[in-house]
């Protein structure tokens, strides 16, 4: 079977019918539940089961013939896929929430530390943002930590995402939404991910007159952020 992206595949039908399942589309995974094909991976790559966990990680093998499908649970979370894990799911997600308004999305509803960001789709740069975030929020608590180590600026400075998250204090900096769009649950979020593509790519397209280009990246990296519930999609898939 070949992968085909659905750029391409909507704009010649024929190519559409060769995938088992096209991103944006709600499935039933066999044992965790329904919810939306989130990404396509075409190739091999390392997944997280514990996104916080670097120990956990688990290889996958992916290529365009045998694609590995990415579900964003309607439970939460999300998990990669063989087609056969996978079936056919109901025309509606359940649950409540509001159906998302995306021509009035909020640029305030994202996570601050994505103002710190050019391309929030770089997983380096989302770590060296998470750091500029902490050395603005986080001054009184460095500074105490500073004066009980005789550390100095310089040092300070030197210090690596995982150093500083180990000061007393200092929480690692959230992504995705800081606030939910108003009446939007997890369902509502996976509707908008469907509604733009199911792909960080035609999310940037579709909110590009809504936001301008630099916001529609962050904003659609945040709502990737969210969809996955994982940062570690970045420079993957």
């Amino acid at each position: 079977m070949k992968y085909v992206p659905i750029e391409e595949a909507l704009a010649n039908p024929a190519e559409l019918q060769e995938l088992e399942f096209n991103e944006g589309q709600i499935v039933e995974h066999k044992e965790e539940g329904p919810g939306i094909i989130a990404a396509i991976i075409t190739s091999n790559t390392e997944w997280f089961p514990d996104p916080n966990d670097d120990e956990s990680e688990v290889k996958i093998e992916a290529s365009e013939e045998e694609p590995v499908y990415l579900v964003a649970l309607n439970d939460g979370g999300s998990i990669p896929a063989e087609a056969s894990d996978l079936e056919d799911g109901p025309d509606e997600l359940p649950g409540e929430g509001a159906e998302p308004d995306l021509d009035n999305a909020d640029e305030s509803e994202m996570a601050p530390v994505y103002s710190y960001m050019d391309n929030p789709f770089d997983y380096e740069e989302l770590q060296e943002a998470k750091k500029q975030y902490i050395h603005e929020e986080y001054a009184a608590e460095l500074s105490e930590y500073m004066e009980g180590e005789e550390l100095s600026l310089y040092d300070m400075g030197g210090m690596d995402l995982e150093e500083l998250l180990n000061i007393p204090g200092v929480d690692d900096p959230e992504v995705g939404f800081a606030s939910d769009p108003n009446g939007w649950t997890r369902k509502s979020y996976l509707q908008a991910w469907a509604t733009v593509g199911a792909t960080w790519r035609s999310c940037r397209a579709r909110m590009l007159r809504h936001f301008g280009n630099n916001m529609a990246k962050r904003w659609c990296a945040a709502l990737k952020d969210e969809i996955l519930q994982t940062e570690k999609w970045r420079s993957r898939y």
